[in-house]
């Protein structure tokens, strides 16, 4: 190309030579730019994938500690009825015996 700058004649296959290695030239580079390419954007389904998976796993953690918290609070709630009903059973318990003594003590 640089007789093209100076003036001076160039034949027609010189020419096409240099155009033709430039064309390779040019299509090797797109072919390299197209491989980075798909390796960068391969790289960013990876950090996709790795911050998806993150993801999951931080929210599978925080379903399980408020899965654990309810667990616990609804235990509380469980041991908290047992012990009324235990009281209300014997409650009932001394109201019947009381029934039953008052009862006895009317027929005489």
């Amino acid at each position: 190309m640089d007789e093209l700058k100076t003036g001076s004649p160039v034949d027609l296959i010189d020419l096409l030579k240099k155009f033709d290695k430039n064309n390779n030239n040019f299509n090797k580079k797109v072919r390299e730019f197209n491989k980075s390419k798909k390796n960068i954007q391969l790289l960013y389904d990876k950090v996709d994938l790795n911050i998806n998976n993150i993801q999951q796993e931080h929210t599978l953690k925080r379903g399980s500690e408020l899965l654990t918290e309810k667990i616990e609070f609804y235990n509380g709630w469980i041991k908290y009825m047992y012990s009324i009903h235990k009281i209300t059973l014997i409650i009932l318990g001394i109201i019947v015996i009381i029934s039953l003594i008052y009862k006895l003590i009317n027929k005489r």
